[in-house]
This record gives structure tokens, C-alpha cells and sequence, in this order.
């Protein structure tokens, strides 16, 4: 062998790099959906647990187009209309 351990190559720092950068993303976008159900029950109350997945699911971008929408909301029907339309949008390939 070349006198160098595994941790040491460019593979295994590539690929140490990727997962930690991985893991702050998906930090990220968990922390921010769960300041946005926060946000949602502090105006309309409790979020049944199906929006709140739907919201736990969203990307970062989605999250932020939600953030946006959230002081047009005046209801929790806003909410899932706003989700149902982002879900249709998705499935023609848009806001990903």
C-alpha cells in the first residue's frame, strides 16, 4: 500500500464533505418547516398532523415561497389550498 490510511484519501474526504454538507442542509430545511408549523399554529391553532407533514416534506425553496404566501393566509383552508396547488405544480415540474 502507499502508507496512507483509508480516512486519508480523496475519496474518503469527498465523501466525509458531502455528508456533512447533507446533513446541515437537511438540518436546515427541518429547522425552517418547523418554524413555519410554529408560525402556522401560533395564528390558526392546531395544524392537523396531515398539513404538517406536507409542510415537514417541502424543499428549502418551498419553504421560503410558503413564508411568503403565510401573510396571505386567513385560514387553515388557505393552507392546504396553497399546499394542494404547490403539489400540482410539482407534478407539472415547477417550484422544485
Amino acid at each position: 500500500m502507499l502508507g496512507i490510511s483509508f480516512e486519508q484519501t480523496r475519496l474518503y474526504q469527498d465523501l466525509v464533505a458531502s455528508a456533512e454538507a447533507r446533513g446541515k442542509q437537511e438540518g436546515k430545511q427541518e429547522g425552517q418547516a418547523s418554524l413555519m408549523v410554529t408560525m402556522l399554529s401560533k395564528r390558526f391553532g392546531k395544524i392537523p398532523a396531515q398539513l404538517t407533514t406536507q409542510i415537514e416534506t417541502l424543499s428549502l425553496k418551498q419553504i421560503a415561497a410558503l413564508s411568503d404566501a403565510f401573510f396571505n393566509f386567513n385560514s387553515l383552508g388557505d393552507l392546504a389550498n396553497w399546499l394542494q396547488t404547490l403539489s400540482l405544480n410539482q407534478n407539472k415540474g415547477n417550484l422544485r
